[in-house]
């Protein structure tokens, strides 16, 4: 069996998030590790995560896991604070502070996975080694990897850390996200729910004008986000049955690893679709 890494949890799919899908204790996890889906039934706290994921190469405990400590976990409080005023359709009691926090949560679900995550380390370090060949001095050595084993320098994994949290606090999508028009939408009565995943973002894939953002907050809510009035009057005209349908079609086949629900009862449905789509990486919104 491999050996799972060591350090402290990091969750790409926060715990507040997932504890929306729970039944009594559990959420019901879907995967497919092998050639069949499978189903597991952990906790929130015991899904979602890899050990060490956005720690920094460095001797100080305070630094390794400060994009965690000090950047996701107060950031994710106050996103969870947004969340449960959505869930209660009540406006936010801190509107500035949590629309903030709400946007800086929807932009980290694009970019916190692990296939991220190590596209971005790659990506960085090849831009690194280019141009510290292009402009190294004689006396220094040869390649980026004999400069740093010479230097013990920890730099490139400082600068990967900074590089990701200025991703989650992008100006160009934050500013488009925090000024679209917010909702929610509620199901009731229907045989299935809404389901999430590794991929929980789905944008501009409903046939209405102007970008569009969605993403289910519960089995039967789903947040919205609007470029403009008449793209929300657009989407609130469509049937809820196909939105649930198209939703779920999208969030499950964009998954890479897991799938969550409530229950089991989508089993045939997660073992036709988990996996089917491969999605550019990063995903998000697309401009028209």
């Amino acid at each position: 069996m491999e050996e799972e890494p060591k350090g402290q949890k990091h969750h790409y799919i926060p715990v507040f998030y997932l504890k929306q899908w729970m039944g009594k204790n559990t959420v019901c996890e879907f995967s497919r590790p092998y050639d069949r889906v499978k189903t597991r039934s952990p906790h929130p706290d015991g899904t979602g995560y890899i050990r060490g994921l956005y720690a920094i190469d460095d001797l100080d405990p305070n630094v390794v896991n400060a994009i965690e400590d000090m950047f996701l976990k107060p950031s994710d409080g106050m996103a969870a604070e947004a969340l449960h005023c959505l869930l209660r359709e009540v406006p936010f009691t801190h509107p500035e502070r949590m629309r903030h926090a709400w946007t800086r949560f929807v932009l980290s679900l694009l970019i916190r996975y692990p296939e991220a995550i190590a596209q971005m380390k790659k990506q960085l370090r090849e831009n690194v080694e280019k141009i510290y060949e292009q402009t190294r001095n004689p006396d220094e050595p040869p390649t980026f990897a004999e400069y740093e084993a010479k230097l013990g320098t920890n730099e490139l994994a400082r600068v990967h850390g900074k590089l990701m949290m200025d991703l989650m606090l992008d100006s160009r999508m934050g500013k488009l996200i925090f000024g679209m028009h917010w909702g929610v939408i509620s199901f009731s009565n229907y045989k299935h729910e809404l389901l999430t995943s590794d991929r929980p973002v789905v944008s501009n894939q409903f046939p209405i004008t102007g970008n569009h953002m969605c993403l289910p907050i519960s089995p039967t809510m789903l947040f919205v986000a609007f470029e403009s009035d008449t793209a929300e009057k657009e989407f609130r005209a469509l049937d809820a049955r196909y939105v649930m349908k198209l939703m779920n079609e999208f969030v499950v086949s964009r998954a890479r690893k897991y799938v969550w629900g409530r229950s089991d009862g989508q089993l045939r449905f997660a073992e036709n679709r988990l996996g089917k789509i491969s999605s550019p990486e990063p995903y998000g919104i697309d401009r028209r």
